[in-house]
């Protein structure tokens, strides 16, 4: 019997925490504020890769699932 696996893009995965990594995106953005062209340049092609969100996706639906919601905020 072959098992037929679902497709889960990393979209998928970040759907229930999507608001949480705004605001991670906005403090990366904050810290890696530069006053030179070429490194603003280079910084905002690093914010644009979502890849670079995997771990703090991950952090965050651990964090989810280990504090409930009456207690996460």
């Amino acid at each position: 019997m072959s098992q037929q696996l679902a497709r889960v893009s990393l979209r998928d995965v970040q759907r229930p925490v999507a608001g949480d990594l705004e605001r991670v995106i906005g403090e990366l953005r904050r810290i890696i504020a530069a006053d030179f062209p070429i490194v603003v340049e280079v910084n905002a092609h690093l914010v644009r890769m979502k890849g670079k969100l995997f771990r703090p996706t991950l952090l965050l639906l651990s964090h989810r699932r280990a504090v409930p919601a009456t207690r996460a905020r």
